[in-house]
């Protein structure tokens, strides 16, 4: 859980949380073969603190007492884990098979002026351990983030199997009896002990981890932030897991913008195929641009000895982007300078801009690279200012709109590199990007 919502974090999908949103603008699903790459570091620790070294109840059986009782469970590899979808509880198994344990504890036998004490030593294993954990939300700074609970806790021991090693001087007959109690009494108070163990400390440490984990206002840059709350319930199918995040981005210190309509993106998606999948909406795109709108940016470009300088003013209307089915359309509106020849005007411009992601290295999550359809490129200007002058157009149409696409043709976008982080250190393995006019979807494999 932890990672999957780093992961949406750190690639910059997820964003804001409008509280009145009744839809989300980013889904981020997730498959099984991401949930075993992280269940070392974010599943196996808690569930194994929770079932070993447990204080048992003392057990009494006629003159013979049992006290001092400790279950003790061995530390196997996280193989001995399988996590599962459970879709009709809507939820996570999580099962521990063949789980070594040893039981210790002291005990003394008194009868009439027979008075005989020594160590008892219980060992087995456990079949099977599962908890089924439900998806609910916890609040955190006014908005709702996920958190789990515990549904339900089973758990599979052979007593038969379980074998006892009482010491030298212990008559049978004693430690018969040691092992009748731990079979019969025994058994049940360690069920009881493991279950309650599960069911009220392990979603509390996970739902911990959860917490400090998410900032509701995550940077994506100094001057742009995204919110990661979620706006409806977590959905499981049988072999995926849906979280449903907001999606508004916007300015800090600002306040959030709820005046997009958001389609509905359905949560009954499957991923059986990749390790994440992102569905992104274009309300995403909306409260981009609207928070775009909200500063001024300035290009400079060298070109054939030509100086020229591109400036966005800060103005509701400046930029606009939209999804296609090419990529993502981008209107922007502002003001060219040449300064060679002395001259501005108004500039509009658009084309459809596309990315896809290449692999990591040791030190790099991924890169990405964004990439502008040059056919796309549309250019229109207007208001010429020449030597302070202001002229006509029609005129020079024909000379600054080609001149100024000639010049676009040649601009090639950087390559934007993601580095490895300690909550993430995996490397992204196989991406696929795909474009269409409700929503863009991103796979990735790590």
């Amino acid at each position: 859980m932890k990672t999957l919502l780093l992961t949406i974090l750190l690639i910059g999908f997820c964003l804001c949380q409008a509280q009145s949103q009744e839809y989300p603008g980013v889904v981020g699903t997730i498959g099984l073969d991401f949930l075993n790459k992280i269940k070392d570091s974010y599943f196996w620790g808690h569930l194994m603190s929770e079932v070993n070294n447990l204080q048992i109840d003392d057990m009494h059986e006629g003159k013979l007492k049992f006290h001092s009782i400790r279950l003790e469970t061995s530390t196997p590899s996280s193989d001995n884990l399988q996590i599962l979808f459970d879709a009709q509880n809507d939820g996570l198994r999580l099962i521990i098979r063949n789980l070594s344990a040893k039981m210790t504890g002291k005990w003394r036998f008194k009868k009439a002026f027979v008075k005989i004490k020594g160590h008892a030593e219980i060992k087995g294993e456990f079949d099977e351990i599962a908890i089924t954990l439900g998806f609910k939300t916890q609040d955190k700074e006014g908005y709702k983030i996920p958190a789990v609970y515990a549904k339900a806790v089973n758990i599979e021991m052979d007593k038969h199997k379980w074998k006892g090693s009482f010491g030298h001087n212990v008559i049978n007959e004693i430690g018969n009896l040691i092992l009748k109690i731990f079979r019969g009494k025994g058994v049940k108070l360690i069920r009881n002990k493991v279950t309650h163990e599960l069911q009220n400390k392990v979603p509390d440490l996970l739902n911990v981890e959860i917490k400090k984990a998410i900032e509701i206002e995550a940077p994506l840059a100094p001057w742009l932030s995204m919110n990661i709350a979620t706006v409806s319930p977590i959905k499981v199918t049988a072999d995926s897991l849906s979280l449903p995040l907001n999606g508004t981005i916007f300015i800090p210190g600002s306040s959030i913008n709820t005046k997009h309509n958001v389609t509905d993106l359905k949560l009954n998606m499957t991923n059986s195929k990749n390790d994440v999948l992102l569905t992104v909406s274009n309300y995403v795109f909306y409260t981009f641009a609207e928070s775009l709108n909200q500063y001024d940016f300035e290009y400079d470009l060298d070109s054939d000895g030509y100086q020229i300088h591109i400036m966005v003013p800060r103005n509701k209307d400046s930029i606009s982007i939209t999804n296609t089915e090419k990529g993502l359309h981008v209107v922007a509106n502002g003001v060219c300078t040449l300064a060679n020849l002395q001259t501005s005007f108004d500039v509009k411009i658009s084309g459809d801009l596309s990315f896809n992601f290449t692999n990591g290295d040791k030190d790099h999550m991924f890169y990405l690279n964004p990439t502008i359809d040059k056919e796309s490129l549309d250019i229109s200007t207007s208001n010429v200012q020449f030597v302070r002058q202001k002229l006509g157009l029609r005129l020079l149409t024909p000379i600054f709109d080609p001149m100024i696409e000639y010049f676009l043709q040649k601009l090639e976008l950087k390559t934007i590199p993601v580095k490895k982080v300690k909550d993430f250190p995996f490397v992204l393995n196989h991406s696929s990007t795909e474009f269409n006019p409700s929503f863009m979807s991103v796979s990735l494999d790590v």
